[in-house]
């Protein structure tokens, strides 16, 4: 069976931006509880009636929330099987530096020894290489925990965007109300529509 996909341009009115941003938001939202339920142990298709009645969803909207979640878990299942090379090319990497580093340096045949301020730079280096290392150890220890227990994590909205509130000046917010909103914007920005050629 052959899929298809159109693109068409929506005339703008503050009636259909008001309609399709308040569908958004409650795609958006039906598809975090969704992911809470199946987290916790939850089939979707044993879910699918009692979600359409609480969000009043019609089983084609139901199945779009379905689809897209499912999109996005097997992604992450599929990234993570990268990351975990990456992460582990890093560490070999870092624990090579750590052990260039935790050596003076071999001094050539007339040039001088190390001096106290290069030691100092020296060990300094390390230290911050050798926290680098614990915290990529500890990372990729994570990732292949979630791996063998088939755990999925997903922050909707974006963990750049949820780690920007930390530090709200330096990523160019005027106060938490600023972040707040770009993040539920964030949140609540898109949705899927499943079609079907018997549909006119």
């Amino acid at each position: 069976m052959a899929n298809f996909t159109y693109h068409t341009l929506l005339q703008e009115s503050a009636a259909a931006d008001a309609a399709l941003s308040a569908y958004a938001k409650l795609f958006s939202t039906t598809e975090r509880k969704l992911f809470a339920a199946t987290a916790a142990g939850g089939d979707p298709d044993d879910l699918k009636v009692d979600f359409c009645r609480r969000y009043r969803l019609t089983a084609r909207q139901y199945n779009a929330v379905s689809a897209q979640l499912r999109g996005r878990i097997e992604s992450i299942k599929e990234r993570r099987t990268g990351l975990i090379k990456e992460q582990t090319g890093r560490i070999a990497r870092t624990r090579q530096v750590v052990k260039k580093l935790s050596k003076p340096p071999k001094t050539q045949r007339g040039a001088s020894p190390e001096t106290p301020a290069d030691r100092a730079a020296r060990k300094e280096k390390l230290h911050h290489k050798r926290r680098r290392l614990k915290s990529l150890q500890q990372r990729l220890e994570s990732l292949e925990d979630d791996q063998k227990k088939g755990v999925v994590r997903i922050t909707f909205g974006s963990r750049d965007l949820f780690r920007a509130q930390l530090d709200l000046d330096a990523n160019g917010y005027n106060g938490h109300p600023h972040w707040l909103q770009a993040w539920r914007a964030a949140r609540n920005g898109q949705f899927l529509v499943l079609g079907s050629r018997d549909l006119s």
